[in-house]
């Protein structure tokens, strides 16, 4: 009796308040797949998970289904996701594209709300301002090596910016 009231009492503890097991994750984005295709050769995916995992690969590494890199993104650059796509009512129904045959969009996206994939030919605002978080996103990837990088001084750009303007032709 005693050893049943003290197995009950440590799965309690190891179980938490809520009585269930929790997940290790915490749902910071919505789960999305976006591949562009310029049409003149450039390939561009991005895949980002609920956890805010966040994969990358370009050219030939689209092609050859393979990730150039990964990191992650914010938890608002992930609210700004979910912004956008709800907004424009991706998972109610696909957003149009702009016409014409390029660029291509290959998306699929998950949120609370459903979930839905589409192919977009030409340019939509609300899929070129979800890209567009994702490429800030993967731009922190540089972060450590432009801190790393050496940084003109004040003087040295101030004799830039004169040597410019004298190599400028003013109008008269």
């Amino acid at each position: 009796m005693k050893w049943t009231a003290a197995i009950a009492l440590v799965a309690l503890w190891m179980m938490g308040c809520g009585g269930a097991p929790r997940g290790t994750g915490v749902t910071i984005a919505p789960q999305l797949a976006m591949t562009f295709d310029s049409g003149d050769g450039q390939y561009i995916r991005y895949d980002v998970k609920p956890d805010g995992m966040l994969r990358f690969a370009g050219g030939q590494d689209v092609i050859n289904d393979t990730w150039s890199w990964t990191g992650s993104i914010s938890a608002a650059q992930g609210a700004e996701l979910t912004r956008i796509i709800d907004q424009a009512g991706w998972v109610a129904h696909a957003p149009k594209g702009g016409g014409g045959d390029d660029p291509v969009w290959h998306v699929s996206v998950r949120t609370a709300g459903g979930s839905r994939s589409f192919e977009m030919h030409g340019d939509a605002p609300s899929v070129s301002k979800a890209f567009d978080v994702l490429k800030q996103a993967g731009m922190a990837r540089l972060d450590r090596d432009l801190q790393r990088a050496p940084r003109a001084g004040l003087e040295v750009m101030t004799q830039r910016r004169n040597a410019e303007a004298a190599a400028t032709p003013s109008t008269p």
